[in-house]
Order: structure tokens, then C-alpha cells, then sequence
């Protein structure tokens, strides 16, 4: 239950420790992607710029998202999100 207590549902995702100094000084706009709590579900997972992804491109979806914000995109973000889980969900199953 922390992790619900301690974050938001839609936002930006967290990164790892390591890199936030080294991203906040070598990625434009790095730093205004913390002016919200971390999330579970973010803009940047639902459009597939995750993972292996160029960082700025994710910072960029952040964000946008920031910028952006509306309780109506939220609702449209976690709808998104269960689409995406259950598409890989299927891809995985597919597999075996």
C-alpha cells in the first residue's frame, strides 16, 4: 500500500536513482518532469516510449502530459494502460 500512498495513478514514471543527476544535467527539461509525485502510468508508457526509448523522448511525453493536464485525459490514460497490459499480456501468451 505504500506504493499507492506514495504516488500518483497517472503522471510521470519514476526513474532510477542512478541516473536523475546525470539526466537532470545532460537532458533539456529534465528536471520540470518532477513538478508532480511519481506514477504508476504515464503518457510515455501508454505511446510505447518506454524501455530502450531515448530518455528525452520520454521527458518529452512528461511533459506534455504536465502541460497538458485534464481529469478526462487520466480517465483516457488508464484505459490506455489496461489496453497496452493486455495487449502484452495476449503477445506473451502468444509465445508459448
Amino acid at each position: 500500500m505504500d506504493v499507492l500512498r506514495d504516488m500518483a495513478i497517472v503522471g510521470s514514471r519514476p526513474e532510477r536513482p542512478v541516473f536523475v543527476d546525470q539526466f537532470s544535467q545532460d537532458v533539456a527539461g529534465y528536471r520540470w518532469r518532477h513538478r508532480l509525485p511519481v506514477s504508476l502510468t504515464g503518457l510515455a508508457q501508454v505511446e510505447d516510449s518506454r524501455g530502450d526509448r531515448p530518455i528525452a523522448e520520454r521527458v518529452g511525453f512528461d511533459n506534455h502530459y504536465i502541460e497538458h493536464w485534464s481529469l478526462w485525459r487520466d480517465v483516457r490514460l488508464l484505459l490506455q494502460t489496461v489496453m497496452v497490459l493486455v495487449r502484452d499480456a495476449l503477445k506473451v501468451r502468444r509465445r508459448r
